[in-house]
């Protein structure tokens, strides 16, 4: 009788021999061909990632280690994807708090700077007014004496006119 021998088969035959060979129980030839099958189904879809499962018709062939090992890898990932975007929404969270725990007072700053300012401004005012006033009053004291001078310097010379008359050169030259 000639057995059929799957294509699958015939590629690992001489491997089949060779495990036979080497070991001395029927089970380590099982897992051996079985883990020769796997490397090979491993290397000829090439899954690297939990996606490439999907393109497998049948996961009966697949290791459970590496179906573990990927899930795991997976989910690694996605914990670090989930704890950076819990980081980020902490900073902005944070970064709201800061901005908010200033905003009640920035109204209220304003408003008692724009007071204070024109307080400040009113009193200026007020003081120059009351210095101009001082300096004119000064000033106008000033004035008043100095024209009582002249007026008196003025009432000397008529005074000197008066009492005699003077030749024309010292009208005209000043001696």
């Amino acid at each position: 009788m000639i057995a059929r021998v799957s294509k699958r088969q015939s590629q690992y035959q001489p491997l089949i021999k060779r495990l036979s060979n080497n070991s001395s129980s029927h089970v380590s030839t099982i897992y051996g061909i079985r883990y020769i099958h796997l490397r090979s189904f491993w290397q000829q879809y090439k899954i690297t990632k939990l996606e490439h499962l999907n393109k497998i018709d049948n996961l009966e062939d697949i290791d459970p280690r590496l179906i573990k090992k990927l899930i795991d890898e997976r989910t690694d990932l996605l914990n670090a994807e989930n704890e950076l975007k819990m980081l980020k929404q902490l900073d902005q969270e944070q970064n709201i708090i800061r901005k908010n725990t200033l905003k009640p007072f920035i109204r209220p700053a304003w408003i008692l700077f724009l007071m204070s300012s024109t307080v400040y401004m009113g009193w200026q005012f007020y003081w120059w007014y009351c210095e101009y006033d001082r300096r004119e009053d000064e000033l106008q004291k000033e004035i008043n004496n100095l024209e009582e001078q002249l007026q008196q310097l003025l009432d000397a010379k008529s005074g000197l006119k008066a009492a005699g008359k003077q030749p024309w050169y010292k009208r005209y030259f000043w001696f």
